[in-house]
């Protein structure tokens, strides 16, 4: 599931909230997804207001924003 909301806002240029694990924080983001490529999935984060990576393997869960209210 992860992984179609996360293609869902790539092909889409949608809006998504993802939570994230770095270390032993756990963070909501708010990004739209640019490109996802070997594990890395670039963003804009809108949090940081600027492009990030993130590695897949530290997303916990992602959801459409209109799927939240």
């Amino acid at each position: 599931m992860i992984e179609f909301v996360l293609e869902n806002s790539k092909l889409n240029k949608s809006t998504i909230v993802i939570v994230y694990q770095k270390g032993d924080e756990i963070t909501q983001r708010k990004i739209r997804v640019n490109r996802i490529d070997n594990g890395i999935i670039q963003a804009y984060c809108f949090r940081k207001r600027s492009i990030r990576n993130f590695k897949r393997e530290n997303v916990l869960a992602a959801i459409k924003i209109d799927e939240i209210n």
